[in-house]
Order: structure tokens, then C-alpha cells, then sequence
């Protein structure tokens, strides 16, 4: 119970961790299932990471980066510990590549998906508010000096019944 206690009385602890942690309350974890959600989200960053790199570069700087975040040893040695970091890791590349998609095609899964995983990622780390304001800067310089021609924005609302 002393790793559970650590984590879930952090100081630098967000609220999601938190909420995994109290899905189970009373019930004695053991190490491992308190370490796996780090584990896990820390080996789906290589992926994400991929295809964030993908969509922006293409194929062979995707793999170059992915070769890179695989050794990183900070994501490795954070993948082992019980702290959000590699869960902020996840949703912030994750929330990244939505955004990108979401200018440039546009649609409503997409839309839902960059909302949930910006929300996650602000949950999982503070820095999340770090990742959004980035997205609004990008968005920003998109809309006022993109192409015009060729700028996707337009395309990146959600078509309602009110806006047909």
C-alpha cells in the first residue's frame, strides 16, 4: 500500500492517475498493476509517436523517431515508475497527431478524439495546458496566414444541422 499511497498522495500527482488508482478502492494492488498503466502507456507512445512523425514527414523520419523515443531513456525509465508521465506522453503525441489530422481532413471521430485525448492529457500532466496552447498558436498562424487556396480550416468544423 506504500507505492499506492505515493501515488495518489503526490505532490506533482494530476487527476487521472488519481482516478485509475480509485477505481479500485480498497483492494490491495500489488506493484505490478500499480506500475502497468506507466508500462503500457510508455510502450504505446512508440506508435503514436510513429504515426505522428508519419503524417508530418513521412515513412523514414517515422522510423527514425521512433528508433529515438524506443531508446530514450527518460521515457524508458519513466515507463517503469508510477507516475503519470508516460500517460502524458501518450495523449499529448496522440492529441498532436489529432490536431494535425484535424486540420488538414477535417470530421467528427477526429474532432471527438483530439477533444478526449487533450482532455486526457491535461488530467494526466499540467503540461497538457502547455500542449493546448501550442495547438491554439498553430491554429492561430494556420487560419491568418495559411494558404488560402489550399488551407484546410475550413474544413475542420463539425458540420451541424445548424451550420448546413
Amino acid at each position: 500500500d506504500g507505492i499506492r499511497d505515493h501515488c495518489v498522495t503526490g505532490v506533482q500527482t494530476c487527476a487521472l492517475p488519481i482516478c485509475l488508482l480509485r477505481l479500485y478502492p480498497g483492494t490491495r494492488l500489488t506493484e505490478w498493476q500499480i506500475r502497468f498503466p506507466a508500462a503500457l502507456f510508455g510502450w504505446l507512445s512508440i506508435p503514436a509517436a510513429w504515426l505522428f512523425a508519419r503524417s508530418l514527414f513521412g515513412p523514414l523520419a517515422a522510423s527514425t523517431s521512433v528508433l529515438w523515443i524506443a531508446c530514450s531513456p527518460w521515457l524508458v525509465y519513466h515507463s517503469r515508475e508510477a507516475r503519470p508521465y508516460t500517460l502524458f506522453v501518450f495523449f499529448a503525441t496522440t492529441s498532436m497527431f489529432l490536431f494535425h489530422r484535424l486540420l488538414n481532413r477535417g470530421g467528427l471521430w477526429v474532432l471527438m478524439g483530439f477533444v478526449t485525448s487533450t482532455v486526457l492529457s491535461i488530467y494526466s500532466h499540467y503540461f497538457g495546458f502547455a500542449i493546448l496552447g501550442a495547438q491554439l498558436l498553430l491554429w492561430i498562424a494556420e487560419s491568418r496566414w495559411g494558404d488560402r487556396e489550399t488551407s484546410q480550416i475550413g474544413r475542420a468544423h463539425v458540420r451541424t444541422p445548424v451550420t448546413q
